[in-house]
């Protein structure tokens, strides 16, 4: 498929009850969104992955492993806090 041919997912995301909690002050930077997508005419059940504009493939990988540690039950902590000592 060409890029002429991709379309925005936002819609389909929302229709599917998609929905984030942020704080006034988070914002989504980057996004890498896994889908199952069925064929309608065939039923054929395909995988679908599709990420932000500019997101390398580094950070394809960053996010995915850190989804499946979340998935894992593993503890992700995040914060940009340094000790001061």
């Amino acid at each position: 498929m060409s890029d002429d041919e991709r379309q925005p997912i936002g819609g389909a995301l929302d229709a599917l009850g998609v929905r984030a909690s942020l704080e006034p002050d988070e914002r989504i930077t980057e996004a890498l969104v896994i889908a199952k997508i069925v064929d309608l005419e065939t039923g054929r059940t395909m995988l679908g992955m599709y990420h932000s504009e500019g997101t390398d493939w580094i950070s394809h990988l960053g996010l995915l492993s850190a989804a499946r540690q979340a998935m894992d039950g593993d503890a992700i902590v995040v914060t940009d806090d340094e000790d001061d000592g």
